[in-house]
């Protein structure tokens, strides 16, 4: 069989693509595949955009922003007001990434994604995007800034949500969240279902401020949570697994955290799929907490417990 007969079996040429851009030893083989004839463009760019470790490469291709270098905070700026034609180069490869992976170490300011999406007909980056992953590496940043970063990539067709905010759960002399940070990242989990309905898998690792987790049982479709947020009291706890109980998919819980006692943690007896659930102790030494869940009808097979001085 000649190169073009394979080639023009569309499933082979696939598996062909991956096995380019995943080979070590052939670094640009996949990209000068894509170049080499238009019969091959379309499938070998889907292939090659598919997986973007960050958006680097998506903002170059939009003429009017220019890094302004001498900002040490790595900034961004508009010359002008983007028109329709600005963005056919960014829409035509942005339209073709399934799953985004940002670890912000600094190198591009995060709030460039929310003023780029204020010149978007559409509401949001990446229409096609199914799984995101969105790290910060800054302690400075609320998780109400991270939720405004991360709402350009929000899309009905997200089934992964992983974001992490590295903090302090145990640093007692920092700033109490203002009452306009606390709605404000209220509305967000409120809206999260609405723009995202089909979540699957979602990671939440930051200081929530004691907002209610009532939103998780707007999830339908969750098979996995792993919740490493603050909190503060047993009744939060018992809110966030009260909403999660009747959830028809859920299969595992991660990460819930033990507040401080005196109290008792309890659930109603639900969870139809539930087979692991794993709990940390995160007190500073106060009085216990009783973690008492109500036994499903087919209990856990895997109940952890973990002993944690703070969240990784």
């Amino acid at each position: 069989m000649s190169h073009s007969q394979v080639f023009s079996i569309t499933e082979l040429f696939c598996e062909i693509c991956w096995y380019l851009k995943h080979s070590s030893e052939r670094g640009g083989s996949l990209a000068s595949l894509a170049l080499s004839s238009r019969r091959y463009l379309e499938t070998a760019l889907d292939v090659l955009w598919q997986e973007m470790p960050d958006m680097e490469p998506l903002l170059k291709l939009i003429p009017a922003l220019v890094a302004l270098e001498e900002e040490s905070d790595y900034g961004q700026s508009v010359l002008y007001p983007l028109e329709k034609e600005d963005w056919v180069r960014f829409d035509y490869y942005a339209s073709r990434i399934r799953i985004l992976k940002i670890h912000h170490y600094g190198r591009i300011h995060c709030t460039v994604y929310s003023r780029l999406l204020q010149y978007k007909a559409t509401p949001n980056l990446i229409p096609s995007l199914h799984s995101l992953t969105w790290y910060h590496d800054s302690p400075t940043k609320t998780f109400t800034t991270v939720a405004l970063e991360i709402s350009a990539f929000l899309t009905p067709s997200l089934q992964t949500l992983f974001v992490e905010n590295c903090f302090d759960d145990f640093d007692d002399d920092a700033d109490p969240p203002s009452n306009e940070d606390k709605e404000s990242l209220e509305l967000s989990f409120h809206m999260l279902t609405r723009h995202c309905p089909l979540i699957e898998s979602l990671t939440l690792t930051s200081d929530t401020f004691g907002i209610s987790s009532a939103f998780l049982s707007k999830f339908q479709n969750l098979t996995e949570v792993n919740l490493k947020v603050t909190l503060a009291r047993a009744e939060a706890l018992s809110i966030a697994l009260k909403a999660m109980s009747g959830l028809p998919h859920l299969r595992k819980i991660i990460g819930l955290g033990l507040p401080n006692g005196p109290g008792i943690v309890s659930s109603t007896p639900s969870f139809p799929c539930l087979t692991h659930i794993s709990v940390q102790d995160v007190s500073k030494g106060g009085q216990p907490t009783t973690f008492s869940p109500a036994h499903p009808s087919s209990p856990p097979s895997s109940l952890q417990l973990c002993e944690k001085s703070r969240y990784a």
